[in-house]
């Protein structure tokens, strides 16, 4: 990308280790993003985090800063929708760490009140960017596979500590949510819209918190996705494949690539298989990136909020929170 334009001050939500690793470093690295605060309630992680930038132990006293416009929000699932609200409230552009909510009437609540502050508001699903999943969009509209009829995918890892965030029910953990929002996603991607059916079962620990799930959706016209999600299988699993009438298309490494190449299966329908190797980066930064078109009004490719919603009613439809 090679737009002019401005940097955007951005005010970070939460010292979650995805804001630490992964996107506080892209933010100032990126040409596009400076960084003004971050807010947690631990003072010491404020500090150390903030770096040169202000650091804030309250979330609504960098809402309050006239400096920041754009607030990125790494806080644990429960608290995604009511932060971005209150980030609108106060005049704030927003991207929010995904899941964007925990049910569908949260989103609703976000895209009403995005139209009313007249604010740019997406889901941070940085996969998205990475150029191997763009090759595999870009193949099925060359009719690489056909009409597409299936779409599997899987993304696990093993999360055995029961004091983690992420097996916190109150907070909205559980594996469905942190981990099915990715391969909904992408299998909206596939299809251009939400499913109309589906079902899943889903198995909790002694706290409730969905640990493993497997289910399918109804796409319509013959069109499925199936699903897997664990917190409780090993990090084997990050796995896209579309299958249509005239073969399939594979990413091993779909929703976790890292900065490296990504590569991309094809095999017809004959059984010859074909590789293409498409060059990594960093996911983060160009998510940054789009961001920050989205906001000046040019292309980008960053989840709508109807997305969003759709994404809220199929993990419903899979046995997530209603």
């Amino acid at each position: 990308m090679t737009d002019h334009l401005p940097a955007l001050r951005w005010g970070v939500l939460g010292g979650a280790r995805i804001a630490e690793h992964f996107t506080l470093p892209a933010m100032t690295a990126s040409p596009r993003a400076t960084v003004r605060a971050v807010a947690s309630r631990r003072p010491q992680a404020a500090q150390r985090l903030a770096g040169p930038a202000r650091a804030y132990t309250s979330y609504q006293a960098l809402l309050d800063d006239p400096a920041v416009d754009a607030v990125y929000i790494a806080l644990p699932n429960a608290l995604h929708a009511p932060w971005t609200l209150a980030a609108l409230d106060a005049g704030k552009h927003v991207l929010c760490e995904k899941p964007m909510a925990t049910t569908v009437e949260e989103v609703q609540r976000i895209a009403a009140a995005a139209r009313k502050a007249d604010r740019t508001v997406a889901e941070a699903f940085m996969y998205r960017t990475h150029p191997q999943f763009a090759a595999l969009l870009q193949g099925l509209r060359d009719g690489a596979v056909g009409e597409v009829h299936s779409v599997e995918a899987a993304l696990s890892f093993t999360l055995d500590d029961p004091d983690d965030i992420r097996r916190t029910a109150g907070l909205g953990g559980g594996s469905l949510l942190d981990l099915g929002c990715y391969l909904v996603d992408a299998a909206n991607q596939v299809y251009g819209h939400g499913p109309h059916d589906g079902g899943g079962t889903v198995h909790r620990d002694d706290n409730g918190v969905i640990m493993h799930t497997a289910g399918a959706l109804d796409y319509g016209h013959g069109a499925t996705a199936s699903f897997s999600t664990s917190f409780l299988l090993p990090w084997y699993e990050s796995r896209l494949t579309v299958r249509g009438d005239k073969g399939s298309l594979v990413l091993d490494h779909c929703f976790n690539p890292g900065t490296g190449d990504g590569r991309l299966v094809r095999t017809s329908a004959t059984g010859e298989r074909y590789e293409s190797v498409h060059p990594g980066l960093d996911m983060y930064a160009a998510m940054l990136d789009h961001f920050a078109r989205a906001v000046a009004g040019r292309p980008h490719a960053l989840p709508s909020l109807e997305n969003s919603a759709q994404v809220q009613e199929a993990l419903t439809l899979l046995g997530g929170p209603a």
